[in-house]
């Protein structure tokens, strides 16, 4: 299906880019679900306003310890990037699960976050790395926890005039480790619920799961628990990964011809138990 007509804006700057969405301008990044969607008439934007011209947008830099990714960093370049592989392990995982090839090559992590797509296995791994997005607008701009950036299914907490220009990851830690797992329906495909840990000094520090609400979330119900059980011991490691269904409660369960809330509660509840036992007794 043919696209409905809108006007096109190239942006050779960050103030042309924030003029345009100040106007009601929506952003063309990667394009890969926007452009689909369109097609589709599921969206059907006015004006858009391409960023990729934007080379402040490409940056990947050291900051503070952790890491500055650029909005318009491609997911095929988070899977050779060596400060991810070194840093964040499990970022370059689940990067290597998303989608084809072809898709990856286009595809940006601001833009990918920005579609706020409940199952994208990249928001629940950035929430469990603890990750901040800076968002700017003619007004100034501001810094959001990830977990922060979703308001509901396929939506955002932001504005016609915001753009998503960084991801921060911020310093993961001593002896970080990290892993990624998900469960879809073909290799590749869109999960079906996914959950990512974070580790540091044999310590959780973070959980993310997708898949299971109408936005990704942030298990902090199970972390908290964990701070305060032996991880080594299989059984309080069961006893806390139960308490995600209380994280659950903060948002709107998901259930679709791709699996019932109930299916997806107890699959993830068995990712987060075999994720936070491997990564709590990895060794080397």
């Amino acid at each position: 299906m043919r696209t409905t007509s809108f006007d096109y804006t190239r942006a050779t700057s960050i103030d042309e880019a924030l003029g345009a969405l100040a106007s009601g301008a929506q952003v063309l990044a990667g394009g890969q679900s926007l452009l689909q969607s369109m097609k589709l008439r599921q969206a059907s934007p006015q004006h858009l306003v391409d960023i990729n011209e934007l080379d402040e947008l490409r940056a990947v830099d050291l900051e503070d310890g952790g890491l500055r990714l650029g909005a318009l960093t491609r997911i095929a370049e988070l899977c050779v990037i060596a400060e991810v592989a070194a840093m964040f392990p499990s970022l370059q995982q689940a990067a290597k699960l998303t989608a084809d090839v072809q898709v990856r090559n286009r595809a940006t992590i601001g833009g990918n976050l920005c579609f706020a797509n409940p199952r994208s296995n990249m928001a629940s791994t950035l929430i469990s790395l603890r990750a901040e997005v800076t968002v700017r607008s003619d007004g100034g701009s501001r810094r959001l926890a990830v977990e922060e950036l979703f308001s509901g299914y396929l939506q955002t907490v932001l504005s016609s005039g915001d753009l998503l220009t960084d991801v921060h990851l911020p310093d993961p830690g001593r002896d970080a480790r990290g892993a990624y797992r998900e469960i879809s329906r073909q290799p590749n495909g869109v999960p079906v619920v996914n959950v990512a840990v974070a580790v540091a000094e044999g310590r959780v520090t973070g959980i993310g799961v997708g898949g299971l609400g109408v936005r990704p979330l942030r298990a902090r119900l199970v972390e908290e628990a964990l701070t305060h059980v032996d991880v080594n011991d299989p059984r309080a490691v069961d006893e806390a990964a139960a308490l995600l269904a209380g994280d659950l409660a903060s948002t709107e369960p998901l259930s679709d011809m791709h699996g019932s809330a109930e299916y997806r509660l107890e699959a993830a509840v068995v990712l987060l138990r075999r994720l936070v036992l491997a990564t709590t007794n990895e060794r080397g």
